[in-house]
């Protein structure tokens, strides 16, 4: 049993597409001859052909299903909602209808993930596994092996929460070793049970990266034209090689966009935490430097607000004094009241009885005064932040541009990189299919001088014949690629003379 998920590296956001290829032949959409029977969990739909509508309008749905059973929409997540996993069944595996349907069942069952047995914070809030979900089963027998189609839908038909993905191809692998050790076929993937053995004891390992179908198609090939085994697979090791060179210098570079990208946002997210710091800075120092402009203004107002608190005790000890006091403590809390007659009155006779109301009415009017200044203080350090929040906000402006500037020339540059992989991808696939054409030519050439001698030799009785024509047909190309590079050799000692001479 091998299993792969997404096996072109990502399923797309299509049900529509992923349904058609599954449903129908590769290069006849029309036709279904590879698919044997199709099978759906979950969908309300009895026929397959509408079961991706029904996907599709629940992953279109998916906030409504949120709010509808009370769980928070969140962000929509970057990848689609469409989820393709192949199952191919070993030979030696039971492919009937109804044992590759139990195994797929099997296998959603575990897709998926348990917080009560996760460890860490970002486990998932609930128990969910793919069984939940919309699935339909496409099996095809167009190939040596039976092999199984699944279609999922990763938002739940219930509530709306995408599958948990984490550590899925491990999941799917650790099942797929249980159930070829249940079928007896556990050691014709050996490397499998090696591998698990590993992470069990904490090391990390990683499965061989999958060869893209061109790369495949043409190690096929060659492998089937080429008749010598040890100059097919010297070949193909060096095309795997290059071809390994040439995906790996991909990895890095989309490990060399991530941080580029990374850099940039953190770059511009320092420029706006300093400018916010440098602002707050300078609206220290403004309020500091206002502080200090008022502060003579300050020490008047209090000396004489002391001179006065003295004359007022003073006065207060004589007729004629209080009497003064009163008509400035009138005057004084003129402000404090009402207008009116009766609050007049009721003011006035206040300030004449008492004497306690007269100090209130006295220290009212010095509290006055003193937020009085305290507010035109205030204005003043308003007005410069003010001014500073201005020149701040035209600095945010041009800091913003200078992002976006560098954000469109990272882009960019990142773009032609792109391209410029992509160009390289289609040279080393013709490279590749050159250098396999040529290992085909010469195993022809190789099969033909072998037919050849084989021929000649016809009437030969020994038993060994065989064996030794083959050995002198090696021996004769040998001999003849040696002469011919010696040829090489020399037309290019000669093209140096010539060029000597010249």
């Amino acid at each position: 049993m091998i299993v792969v998920i997404n096996p072109s590296g990502s399923a797309g956001r299509s049900f529509k597409g992923l349904h058609a290829y599954c449903a129908h032949d590769p290069d006849r959409a029309e036709t279904s001859e590879r698919v044997e029977w199709m099978d759906m969990r979950n969908i309300a739909a009895n026929d397959p052909e509408q079961a991706w509508k029904v996907m599709a309008a629940t992953a279109g749905a998916q906030n409504a299903l949120k709010r509808a059973a009370g769980v928070r929409a969140g962000r929509s997540s970057k990848g689609g909602a469409v989820m393709h996993v192949v199952m191919s069944f070993d030979k030696d595996e039971p492919t009937d209808p109804e044992a590759m349907q139990t195994a797929a069942d099997g296998f959603l069952s575990q897709l998926g993930a348990d917080p009560a047995k996760m460890r860490g914070k970002s486990k998932p809030s609930r128990r969910q596994f793919a069984d939940e979900h919309q699935v339909v089963m496409y099996a095809h027998r167009d190939t040596d092996n039976a092999h199984l189609h699944l279609m999922i839908n990763t938002v739940h038909p219930e509530h709306g929460v995408k599958l948990p993905t984490s550590n899925n191809q491990l999941k799917a692998q650790k099942w797929a070793l249980d159930f070829s050790k249940q079928h007896g076929t556990d050691q014709k993937t050996p490397a499998r049970e090696e591998n698990a053995d590993l992470r069990k004891q904490g090391e990390y390992v990683k499965g061989e990266r999958r060869k893209s179908r061109n790369a495949y198609e043409q190690e096929q090939a060659a492998k089937d034209a080429a008749n010598d085994n040890a100059l097919s697979e010297a070949a193909l090791r060096e095309q795997r090689a290059k071809d390994a060179a040439l995906a790996q210098r991909g990895r890095d570079q989309a490990e060399q966009r991530r941080e580029a990208w990374a850099q940039l946002t953190e770059g511009y997210r320092a420029r706006k935490a300093a400018l916010a710091r440098q602002l707050q800075t300078e609206i220290n120092k403004a309020k500091a430097e206002t502080r200090e402009e008022f502060r003579p203004r300050w020490r008047e107002l209090r000396g004489f607000q002391v001179a006065e608190r003295q004359t007022f005790d003073e006065l207060e000890r004589s007729f004629f004094g209080r009497a003064s006091n009163m008509a400035k403590a009138l005057r004084l809390s003129a402000e404090d009241v009402s207008e009116g007659r009766t609050n007049t009155i009721n003011r006035a006779f206040k300030i004449i009885t008492n004497a306690a109301d007269r100090q209130a009415y006295f220290e009212q009017a010095q509290e006055r005064a003193r937020n009085t200044l305290q507010r035109e203080q205030a204005a003043r350090v308003v007005e410069a932040s003010q001014a500073l929040k201005d020149a701040q906000v035209a600095s945010q402006a041009q800091q913003r541009g200078e992002y976006f500037a560098e954000r469109a020339a990272l882009a960019e540059k990142q773009a032609v990189e792109a391209e410029q992989l992509k160009a390289d991808w289609k040279a080393r696939g013709e490279e590749r299919q050159a250098a396999l054409d040529d290992l085909a030519a010469k195993s022809e050439a190789r099969r033909k001088i072998q037919d050849d001698y084989r021929e000649a030799h016809r009437p030969a009785l020994d038993p060994r014949a065989d064996l030794l024509a083959d050995y002198a047909a090696q021996v004769e190309f040998d001999r003849a690629a040696k002469d011919k590079a010696a040829d090489q050799d020399n037309e290019l000692d000669q093209d140096w003379d010539i060029t000597d001479d010249d």
